[in-house]
């Protein structure tokens, strides 16, 4: 009798223990799946993966709240959902592990946006204080200084920001074409266009489809011989009836 209630108790321990490793594994997967969409360029997806994390029942520890929210904030602002972004945003406490990052995704939204140029500045001003803040980050506060009328501070930030993003950075797929379109996108607006087109051309070449791409095509510059009419002499006409 003995030996048998050793063999019950040591099938439960191994069922108990299986049943632990498996919902760790599921876990790990719940929290690596939205890095790993935005990683292959799947905005739509690692939005919704983002937001199944935020709703599972990790939610009871706040830093993955919090890094749930961010997630999905991150990709709507990819996507091109700026709105989207800063609605998910507001969903954050404030002061939290993520704060930098938190404020510098709200001031990315709102340049691209085109929204509160000094709220822009100032989340911006302080998400840059860090050492570790990336040439886009600074090239977002620019913008935010130039689109608030400190033209002096905004070509102070620029002339700190190198021409090439520095071999090494963190996901190049992503952030080198964001890193050329808004340095393209400066010179735009402070009227060095011909010394844009490099940049642009290169955020327009990008693989992975996110808001940097599409508004860096929509800049560069037709080919000099291009016809004015995009139209093809063999295309079949179309008329309204």
């Amino acid at each position: 009798m003995k030996d048998v209630a050793s063999y019950v108790i040591l099938a439960m321990v191994v069922l108990v223990t299986l049943a632990v490793v498996s919902v760790v594994a599921w876990s790990l997967g719940l929290l690596r799946q939205p890095r790993a969409l935005v990683q292959s360029g799947h905005w739509r997806e690692a939005s919704i993966a983002a937001e199944r994390l935020g709703q599972s029942w990790l939610r009871v520890f706040p830093g993955v709240r919090e890094e749930a929210a961010h997630a999905r904030a991150a990709c709507l602002h990819l996507e091109g959902k700026l709105d989207d972004s800063l609605a998910a945003l507001r969903s954050v406490p404030a002061g939290g592990r993520l704060a930098d990052s938190l404020a510098l995704l709200e001031g990315a939204n709102l340049v691209m946006g085109g929204g509160d140029g000094r709220r822009a500045m100032e989340v911006l001003t302080t998400a840059c204080a860090s050492p570790r803040s990336s040439p886009e980050d600074l090239l977002f506060l620019a913008l935010a200084k130039h689109a608030s009328g400190d033209r002096d501070g905004a070509e102070a930030i620029f002339a700190k920001v190198p021409s090439r993003r520095p071999k090494g950075a963190p996901s190049p797929r992503i952030y080198e074409p964001a890193f050329h379109y808004l340095r393209g996108l400066y010179l735009v607006k402070t009227d060095r266009s011909p010394e844009a087109a490099a940049d642009l051309e290169a955020a327009a070449s990008s693989p992975i489809p996110t808001i940097y791409m599409e508004r860096a095509r929509a800049l560069v510059p037709p080919p000099p011989n291009a016809e004015l009419d995009p139209r093809s002499s063999l295309t079949p006409l179309v008329i309204d009836e």
